[in-house]
């Protein structure tokens, strides 16, 4: 339903509020911002001739929702109500709806024909999509606005906010409740950057973490796998993680595929020269702080030794390296401390 100008300065003071945590010339400077960035699309979306619209929550580059994401984009629905107030903005808690019930994710609004199905739907003629990304010491804002007609971008922006206590704690709080069911069992659909995705998840697990197979895609000419984990800390407490540099996939032709790109976990370089060769090596400043219970995305790039693979089903192997609390009277190098190697591995992989 279409939000009133009351009930948006009600939640427009409502989520400010949040930003009270950093100084209030940090917070003035992040609401002048977003009211920028919203007067911008708003003449943009007046001059394209779009009237309603609908807006999405940004993601991050891996289609993950971070509640600064979410702020931001509240944030820009309500500055656009109150900019103009002749648009039809749809609810975002109504959206969110309509993509559970049509088994989307907001990562799945990057295809041109859920774009054409949302618009029918929801009745809009616009979609407002967007992404966050870190950047040094700012958060990179970009929006695009696709006609759902046509599924063509017709404007965009961007702009920048500080990095801040409560900046930096909105996005390390993942939104667990979106989750990316259009890769669920039985399921296969490609995306418009030309990456069919598999029909099976599989799970690896011991008493320290998790790790499950979230999504995974393989190219069209079959030369590029792309892979995303979900890192769970199982522990009562703290660990500290790293991966290996070791990551491997071997498929049924006997193809391996190795490591090409690595995003969201730390590499513990175990097979560096100064690890061996007694040079001054901190391990601790190549580990990553996991609190109990966090989860966390890890991002893969696979590529084949050689040409290109028909491969039907995939086994992937990794080692990642552990720093958990020492348990009472163990023998440590920190008292406090133990360092341990897991080997992980995760098979019958199914691709489509």
């Amino acid at each position: 339903m279409p939000i009133t100008p009351s009930l948006a300065r009600c939640r427009y003071l409502l989520i400010a509020s949040l930003l009270l945590l950093t100084s209030s010339a940090t917070a003035t400077d992040i609401n002048r911002e977003l009211e920028d960035i919203a007067n911008r699309l708003t003449t943009k979306i007046a001059a394209t001739g779009k009237t309603s619209i609908a807006i999405a929550d940004l993601t991050d580059l891996q289609g993950v929702v971070h509640q600064l994401g979410r702020f931001i984009s509240e944030e820009v629905s309500i500055n656009l109500i109150l900019a103009a107030p002749k648009f039809t903005v749809i609810d975002r808690n109504h959206l969110r709806t309509i993509l559970r019930e049509q088994k989307l994710s907001m990562s799945g609004l990057m295809d041109p024909k859920n774009q054409k199905k949302l618009g029918k739907i929801l009745g809009v003629d616009a979609l407002l999509l967007g992404s966050i990304t870190p950047f040094g010491e700012i958060y990179r804002i970009t929006f695009k606005v696709v006609a759902t007609d046509t599924a063509q971008v017709v404007a965009a922006d961007r702009g920048s906010i500080p990095k801040t206590p409560a900046t930096n704690e909105l996005w390390d709080t993942v939104i667990e409740d979106d989750g990316i069911v259009s890769v669920a069992s039985g399921s296969s659909t490609t995306s418009g950057s030309g990456y069919s995705r598999p029909a099976k998840k599989g799970v690896f697990r011991n008493q320290y973490v998790e790790i499950a197979i979230e999504s995974m895609g393989l190219r069209k000419d079959k030369k590029e796998l792309t892979m995303v984990l979900r890192l769970t800390n199982l522990t009562k407490g703290d660990i500290y993680i790293a991966e290996t540099d070791n990551s491997n996939i071997v498929d049924d032709s006997g193809v391996t595929w190795d490591r090409d790109q690595l995003s969201g976990l730390t590499v513990f370089p175990r097979t560096s020269d100064r690890f061996y060769q007694g040079s001054p090596f901190n391990p601790d400043s190549y580990l990553t702080l996991m609190t109990k219970g966090q989860s966390q995305p890890i991002n893969y790039v696979f590529r084949p030794h050689s040409g290109a693979s028909n491969a039907k089903l995939l086994s992937l192997s990794s080692t990642i390296y552990i720093k958990v609390p020492a348990k009472a009277g163990e023998d440590s190098k920190d008292s406090e401390w133990r360092y341990i190697t897991v080997g992980v591995g995760i098979s019958g992989i199914k691709v489509h």
